[in-house]
């Protein structure tokens, strides 16, 4: 009966256009290339958020989202940077996801500051719209939904919407389904970067009913950047250094997404070599084997790989994590994490038909390039290898 009521809601929202509008957006941009970027500050005017040592809950947000944006401004200038607010005014929940709409966003980044009845309660965490099975995230999804009872109109306006039950939460989980896979990689990037460049405590990624994320037709995350109740992070919130060390690894880790996010859609586009070199067998290529082939001295130095895994333990090379490609895997830790790669070869169109061969093992691989040891953006290599 339950299933029969959910398919129901799903239906009428379908009819009513209010589900159309995000489906019909992950078909045509999933995978495209990043070019937007919507950050929302939680709460403001009127709506404080959680309160306590000294501390608004408003104030954090919006300090960490201004900073956040001023390092995309500057860092990945091809990307725009639209706030839901950026300075003390209250939006409500509906409208922060209709701006993000609206700016055609291709990704969304809800800033919170969590808070507890422990003041020993203590770390980041980042939640994606998801099922939370056995209601463990509660109490966060019920404080940072409450704001909806400030809204004059807030019955009508999120009709259907109840936090205690599995129904509610299971139908708007539905509608971001499309982008989970998106959000999930970029709030694993969150957090990996708060535990190793910002040395933040690390609660995980988790998933629960969150109303700013519901109708957000894009890739979205909401991130509790530490608990406003423990005197120490109140502190270090509430400071500017602090709000800069979060900003800055909320923003490491949108370079990564955007870097994998860039290097997916590039990799399927046309090569853009006009005399590629033949290729040989994917399974058998190294990067020794084709340094003789390519006689373009600009590109000796510029090797692409197909990264298959990423992880912030290390990783047995076994036959259970890498399967047949267990002789070929290479282990490389950057920016804190260690990842793996299968193969490597100095030609683009080797590298596509490489990437084609590892996906039938591993779906979500996608294409690399390294200069020497370092990691560059895809489209640098690309432009220096023409």
């Amino acid at each position: 009966m339950k299933l029969l009521t959910i398919i129901r809601r799903v239906l009428l929202l379908w009819v009513t256009g209010i589900l159309l509008p995000v489906c019909a957006a992950a078909s045509s941009d999933e995978g495209g290339v990043l070019r937007c970027i919507v950050i929302d500050a939680g709460h403001g005017g009127k709506d404080p958020g959680a309160v306590g040592n000294g501390q608004q809950e408003k104030a954090i947000n919006l300090g960490v989202a201004l900073k956040l944006g001023r390092m995309i401004e500057e860092g990945l200038p091809d990307v725009k940077v639209v706030y839901t607010r950026k300075d003390d005014r209250f939006i409500a929940l509906a409208d922060r996801s209709k701006i993000a709409s609206d700016a055609g966003g291709d990704l969304f980044i809800s800033i919170h500051t969590n808070s507890s009845t422990a003041s020993s309660a203590a770390g980041t965490e980042t939640y994606v719209m998801g099922e939370d099975k056995g209601n463990r995230n509660l109490s966060v999804v019920m404080r940072e939904n409450a704001v909806i009872s400030l809204e004059a109109d807030y019955s009508s306006r999120y009709e259907g919407y109840d936090p205690n039950s599995s129904e509610s939460l299971i139908l708007f989980s539905l509608m971001q389904y499309a982008y989970q896979s998106q959000s999930l990689s970029l709030a694993e990037l969150i957090q990996g970067q708060y535990a190793g460049y910002a040395q933040r405590g690390n609660k995980g990624v988790k998933q629960a009913g969150f109303l700013v994320l519901w109708r957000t037709p894009m890739p979205s995350v909401l991130t509790e950047v530490g608990f406003i109740s423990n005197p120490a992070e109140a502190r270090f919130l509430g400071s500017s250094a602090g709000q800069e060390k979060v900003a800055a690894s909320i923003y490491r880790a949108v370079k990564e997404y955007k870097r994998r996010t860039d290097s997916r859609t590039l990799a399927t586009e046309p090569p853009v070599e006009t005399a590629p070199a033949k290729p040989t067998s994917p399974s058998t290529q190294t990067a020794s084997t084709h340094h003789s082939q390519n006689s373009s001295k600009k590109q000796d130095d510029i090797v692409f790989r197909i990264q298959v895994k990423s992880s912030l333990e290390k990783m047995k090379i076994s036959r259970t994590n890498f399967g047949s490609y267990v002789d070929k895997v290479v282990e490389k830790r950057i920016d804190g994490r260690y990842k793996y790669f299968c193969g490597a070869t100095f030609s683009y169109q080797e590298a596509l038909l490489l990437q084609r061969e590892v996906r039938r093992t591993f779906p979500d691989a996608f294409m690399v390039a390294f200069r020497g040891t370092q990691p560059i953006p895809l489209a640098q290599a690309l432009k220096e290898c023409r």
